[in-house]
C-alpha cells in the first residue's frame, strides 16, 4: 500500500525534532545499543526471551491460503472497476498515472485479505476480509493515485466536482435511509453525468466522515450521519 507523507514545514516541529535527532548521539554509550534500544528493553524486557517456536510459527503462517468463492468474485469485480476508474482519471486528466494499477495491486489486495483471515485463525479469506482490504488499499493506494504525480493536489476542477457530488448524494440519501451502491453510482454517473472518479472519491470521503456506512457486503451505502 502506499501512503502519501506531506513534508510540512514547522519551526517549532523541527527545532524538535533536530534536538530529538542530536540528544541521541550526544548522550550515546559505548555499549552499542542506542538509547531508544536501551528504553525499549527496559520496558518489554529482553526480547529473546518471548521468540515463537519454528512448529508455532509454522502452523500459523499454514492458516488461510484460499479465497472463497464469494471473495473472489468481489476481487475481480474491483480489480476491473479500479483499472477502468483510473483510466478515466488519465483521459480526463490528459496523462498517464504516476503509478500504475497492475495485477500487482490486486495480488496485494489478496495478501492483506488473507492476512486478515489469518488473524482470526480461519482456512478461508471471505467477502468480509476482501473489502476491509479493498477499502485499505483505497484510502492508501488509489487515494495516492487519485493525489496526481509526486502527490500533488488534486486540480479545483476535480476538488470542486467532488464537493458536488457530495451535495448530491446528500440530497439524494435523508438521514436513515439507504441506496444499493450499483445503483446509485449508476444514477450519479449516467444520469447525473459526474465523472466516475469523482463519484468514488466523494463516497469515499463521506464514508471517512461516517456520512455514509457500507453495508451487507458493501452492496448497499446507509445515510447515517448529517
Amino acid at each position: 500500500m502506499i501512503f502519501i507523507v506531506k513534508d510540512e514545514h514547522s519551526v517549532s516541529r523541527d527545532t524538535t525534532l533536530a534536538r530529538h535527532v542530536v540528544g541521541i548521539h550526544m548522550t550515546a554509550t559505548g555499549s552499542g545499543s542506542a538509547p531508544m534500544e536501551m528504553a525499549e528493553e527496559e520496558a518489554y524486557g529482553d526480547p529473546s526471551s518471548e521468540l515463537v517456536e519454528p512448529e508455532f510459527l509454522r502452523s500459523y503462517i499454514a492458516f488461510c491460503r484460499a479465497l472463497s468463492q464469494g471473495a473472489a468474485a468481489l476481487l475481480i469485480d474491483y480489480y476491473v472497476r479500479m483499472r477502468s476508474e483510473v483510466h478515466e482519471m488519465e483521459v480526463a486528466m490528459e496523462e498517464r498515472s504516476s503509478i500504475p494499477i497492475t495485477v500487482r495491486q490486486l495480488e496485494a489486495i489478496v495478501r492483506i485479505a488473507e492476512s486478515l483471515a489469518k488473524m482470526e485463525l480461519l482456512d478461508r479469506a471471505t467477502e468480509a476480509h476482501v473489502s476491509e482490504a479493498i477499502r485499505l488499499f483505497r484510502i492508501s493506494t488509489l487515494n495516492a493515485v487519485h493525489a496526481g504525480h509526486g502527490g500533488e493536489a488534486m486540480p479545483a476542477t476535480l476538488i470542486a466536482e467532488i464537493e458536488r457530488v457530495e451535495r448530491a448524494i446528500k440530497q439524494r440519501l435523508p438521514l436513515g435511509s439507504s441506496v444499493a451502491y450499483a445503483s446509485l453510482l449508476r444514477e450519479l454517473v449516467s444520469v447525473k453525468r459526474f465523472s466516475e472518479p469523482a463519484v468514488l472519491r466523494a463516497i469515499d470521503a463521506l464514508v471517512a466522515q461516517e456520512t455514509l456506512l457500507w453495508r451487507t457486503q458493501r452492496r448497499v451505502i446507509v445515510r447515517a450521519n448529517p
